[in-house]
């Protein structure tokens, strides 16, 4: 942060004009910039280490997976439905909005719990706390977020979970948790802090 503002300070007074130049003298703040470049590392290894944790949690669905990698898919859709490494995000309403009877007035705040939204289970059934990679409605999931606020990295993210689960399952079929996972004391983006797994090929 302190480097970019350097490098700001310092084209303001003459200096050479390139690329880094012209991000640093956009209108975004620094912590824009900075959210940026480092959006999706976290909440991609949440995603991860949550499929993984799910799976020790519903064997069955974690021996199909290991049995077929084409379900690798619909278990990344399904871990971000069930696991949501995004919890909830707060917005403000630019307009009044009525919702089940109740007004949300222009300017109020407004906390969007996907997690919640997630497990409902008018939308999902009476098994919507169950991790089910057979879900044929999981990519209907608010996961990443929707309209102009829909997540940039959704696509990227996917992959990178669906590459990872694949190498790792293929070269160490057999793991198991050997102790309790303990989670991330926060609000938006409660991941995994620890969990010890045993690896064997």
């Amino acid at each position: 942060m302190v480097c970019l503002a350097q490098w700001r300070d310092s084209t303001s007074r003459g200096g050479s004009y390139d690329r880094m130049s012209s991000v640093a003298a956009t209108a975004l703040n620094l912590n824009d910039h900075l959210a940026g470049a480092t959006a999706g590392s976290e909440t991609t290894q949440s995603l991860i280490a949550g499929i993984l944790y799910a799976m020790t949690q519903y064997p069955d669905q974690g021996a199909a997976l290991l049995a077929d990698p084409e379900l690798a898919t619909g278990a990344v859709e399904e871990t971000l439905r069930w696991w949501t490494p995004v919890n909830s995000m707060a917005r403000q309403a630019t307009t009044d909005v009525e919702l089940r009877g109740k007004t949300i007035h222009a300017g109020e705040n407004v906390l969007l719990a996907y997690g919640s939204a997630n497990r409902d289970e008018e939308e999902w059934g009476d098994d919507a706390d169950e991790w089910d990679i057979l879900r044929p409605s999981a990519k209907s999931h608010l996961a990443f977020g929707f309209a102009e606020h829909f997540c940039l990295g959704a696509s990227l993210a996917r992959r990178e979970a669906r590459i990872v689960l694949s190498e790792l399952l293929t070269r160490f079929p057999n793991y198991e948790l050997t102790g309790d996972t303990t989670r991330v004391r926060q609000h938006m983006t409660p991941g995994i802090k620890t969990m010890p797994v045993v690896f064997r090929r």
